[in-house]
């Protein structure tokens, strides 16, 4: 189902896989390569941490996503990075970059991303 060409499936599916927490062998890999090559990939990105919170591929992979001239996925990827809170903090030097965003709502999930992760950060970076 995650690789269905019908987007409501696919989301549909990946979201009941990450209510009941079913991943199984391949899942998280599966999620990552949808929300690389879907334009609409990031709708995907929230289940994708839920699935694989203890993933050591996660940090680096949602600090990938902030890199993308796609405000959804820039957003998408630093809410799952402070849900992730401190394990995410490599990812400090690319969220303090998107400070300076053009759109304010990257901005804001920067900032909040920023104080969850390392409030010492946020605070030389002048989040309040």
């Amino acid at each position: 189902m995650i690789s269905s060409t019908n987007s409501f499936a696919a989301h549909h599916a990946i979201r009941q896989l990450a209510n009941y927490h079913g991943a199984v062998a391949g899942t998280v890999e599966a999620l990552m390569a949808k929300v690389r090559h879907d334009p609409s990939g990031s709708i995907y990105v929230s289940s994708l941490v839920r699935l694989g919170p203890h993933d050591q591929r996660m940090v680096p992979f949602l600090t990938s996503l902030l890199e993308s001239s796609n405000a959804f996925f820039c957003i998408e990827a630093a809410h799952g990075l402070q849900v992730l809170g401190t394990n995410s903090k490599s990812a400090v030097p690319e969220l303090s970059n998107l400070l300076c965003d053009r759109d304010p709502a990257v901005r804001r999930a920067a900032t909040n991303s920023l104080k969850q992760i390392d409030l010492d950060a946020a605070s030389k970076a002048g989040v309040r």
